[in-house]
């Protein structure tokens, strides 16, 4: 048996507030991402090489999206992470660089591992 002691009163205000930050997210503008591998790791593009004429910020340094969203394969299932808080995070130095240099169009960014990103994420928030 669990110690929980389920209490509305209190977990009320608590999912109001969560359905508060899911209508803010319905309104806001979303830029999206398909990853053909199901694994927890996001790539985030910060530059590209456009026809390999020279290195120009990109991707999450150029975008108007409030959030940037990411369908895993073909499961169904959407990731989406707020762009401030990315953008932060990679500030930070969370996560890896790495390039993709296949193609006419090279990229930079940082792979972050979702795990990660929500332990600094939730670090970051704590008083």
């Amino acid at each position: 048996m669990s110690n929980a002691e389920p209490r509305f009163d209190i977990d009320l205000p608590y999912g109001q507030a969560g359905e508060g930050t899911v209508a803010a997210f319905l309104r806001g503008r979303h830029e999206v991402k398909r990853k053909r591998r199901a694994d927890l790791e996001f790539y985030f593009e910060t530059e590209a090489n456009n026809g390999r004429r020279g290195w120009d910020y990109s991707g999450l340094n150029v975008t108007e999206a409030h959030h940037i969203d990411f369908v895993i394969a073909d499961t169904g299932i959407i990731v989406a992470f707020p762009t401030q808080t990315v953008a932060a995070a990679i500030t930070a130095g969370l996560g890896r660089s790495v390039s993709e240099t296949d193609g006419s169009c090279p990229t930079h960014g940082r792979l972050i591992g979702l795990a990660d990103f929500v332990r600094w994420a939730q670090r970051r928030s704590s008083p």
